[in-house]
């Protein structure tokens, strides 16, 4: 019975795992279900898209970026940051103003109430006296009317330092956010410029002619995952191509080993972590073994970080005899 799957689809998915980009389980799950049916229309398109995918490298001239791109790129950034920035510190401004609105409003209330109690209290404890005895010259009046204003000043003076003191650090903590996030951003972009010179070097190896591709496919509890080892006999390096193994603890590693025919014990060719966003292609700087004919197979373990002298852990994919 036919996959029920569409030739788009399925074209969508096998550009993604030929790239090494075919990650999510379901997706594998279906694309192993369209090749295991054997229809013609999935094969063909299979193979040509991997054939599509070996002579890529080698019909494409990459250049290395120009300053220019990197200039366009943090000038985005830094608009986009900016921008932000500019919209935050005037909401920020807007609220400043009326809280400062509010507490001189607050502190004239007050003054004016504690003053108008004092006089309350006064006249109904001594009303007589009050009119008797105290007697107020102008120049008595004019200096209360100065030292209140005194003390109002001295009070809008004190709320305007602690409002400024409280703008700075509010500017402080936002000069430092936008600092992180420059260098973050950073950070990403070297990221991101390394991964291309890496995946550059890959295509132009998968480029090269005469490749020996060994594929490796996960045991039983281990179906949605798969690989594949593609070396040079002349020169004995290779790649490892791993799809869907589960990202690694800081105490485990990956180990790929290599078992030559009539013996017992098994070669460690490399050890690679998996880190879930992280691409899929580990390199092997020197292959055990230059005949292909001597090679029995290929198994990848879960081992101790730091790996095994031989293998110890779950066996997760293999090549077949």
């Amino acid at each position: 019975m036919g996959v029920q799957l569409e030739l788009e689809q399925f074209e969508e998915l096998c550009a993604l795992y030929v790239m090494g980009s075919l990650a999510d389980t379901k997706d594998i799950e279906t694309f192993y279900q369209a090749l295991d049916s054997g229809e013609a229309k999935f094969l063909e398109t299979y193979q040509m898209f991997y054939r599509s995918a070996n002579l890529l490298s080698g019909a494409i001239d990459w250049q290395e970026p120009s300053a220019q791109v990197f200039e366009k790129i943090m000038a985005q950034i830094s608009e986009a940051t900016f921008a932000g920035f500019e919209a935050e510190k005037i909401e920020e401004e807007a609220k400043e103003k009326a809280s400062m609105k509010f507490k001189m409003q607050r502190f004239f209330t007050r003054v004016k109430a504690r003053f108008s109690k004092k006089d309350k209290m006064s006249d109904q404890s001594e009303p007589v006296k009050f009119k008797l005895d105290r007697k107020f010259s102008p120049a008595t009046g004019i200096l209360v009317a100065v030292v209140v204003v005194l003390l109002a000043l001295n009070g809008f003076q004190f709320f305007q330092a602690s409002e400024q003191e409280l703008q700075l650090n509010t500017l402080q903590e936002q000069v430092d956010t936008l600092q992180n996030r420059m260098k973050s951003q950073t950070t990403k972009l070297k990221y991101l410029e390394a991964v291309n010179s890496y995946e550059k070097k890959v295509l132009e190896f998968l480029g090269q002619p005469g490749l020996e591709i060994v594929d490796l496919k996960g045991s039983a509890d281990q179906s949605i995952s798969m690989g594949k080892v593609f070396w040079n006999p002349d020169t004995k390096k290779g790649v490892l191509q791993v799809i869907g193994l589960a990202p690694t603890n800081p105490d485990k590693q990956y180990q790929l080993w290599l078992n030559r025919k009539g013996e017992d014990s098994s070669i460690n060719v490399i050890l690679f972590g998996v880190q879930e966003g992280q691409g899929h292609f580990h390199p092997i700087a020197e292959l055990p073994e230059s005949k292909p004919e001597s090679i029995d197979s290929f198994e990848i373990t879960l081992e101790p970080k730091g790996g095994s002298e031989t293998p110890t852990g779950s066996m997760f994919l293999k090549s077949e005899n």
